[in-house]
């Protein structure tokens, strides 16, 4: 039959530093006795967390830092920007090595977009703009299948620009602006 010691004093222990270290953390329960603890019986929130310090150092014997927004629910994963900081999210790959994907969307472990280190976009979707915003490229823009659709027109900035158009005689269209800034289309044919 179990028996129970009552103590109506201090108890004192020796430094247990030598001790084997155990894993079970003891608290005293609602009835006087001590017992095993809870999970998170101090109650320590994020808040506190983070105020301990807030860093955490991903290694490859602990694996990754999953996030799961479990299935069957609503939840998104929100990053609210209530300060003043120029940028919310921070991405700094600061490996020498490979370029690295700084950002990876997959759809069911298959990735769709992609966003280098270096900033080089790469998508298996669309990309719509919306907006009065303007979109620039100083270094071109590759359509590599299926053509470019372009419903909102052209705005050419630069003197002179050629479209290659594939049929049985080569012909290009080269764009001049005059002298008043309107656009004239001169034909150039070449036979392949």
């Amino acid at each position: 039959m179990a028996r129970k010691i009552n103590l109506d004093d201090t108890i004192v222990m020796a430094d247990p530093t030598g001790l084997t270290q155990g894993a079970t953390a003891l608290c005293r329960n609602v009835s006087g006795e001590i017992a095993v603890c809870s999970s998170n019986a101090l109650g320590v929130t994020l808040q506190q967390a983070y105020n301990a310090g807030n860093t955490i150092a991903a290694t490859d014997v602990y694996g990754n830092i999953d996030f799961s927004l479990a299935s069957g629910n609503a939840r998104s994963f929100t990053v609210t920007n209530a300060g003043t900081a120029t940028s919310t999210l921070i991405i700094d790959d600061t490996d020498s090595g490979a370029t690295h994907n700084a950002i990876n969307i997959e759809s069911a472990g298959t990735s769709k977009f992609t966003i280098t280190e270096l900033g080089a976009l790469t998508t298996s979707g669309s990309i719509v703009t919306t907006g009065s915003g303007n979109n620039h490229r100083s270094h071109g823009l590759t359509v590599s299948a299926n053509g470019a659709s372009i419903t909102g027109g052209i705005n050419n900035n630069s003197v002179v620009f050629q479209i290659p158009v594939q049929s049985p005689v080569q012909q290009t269209y080269c764009v001049r602006h005059d002298s008043r800034g309107h656009n004239q289309r001169h034909n150039r044919y070449q036979n392949q």
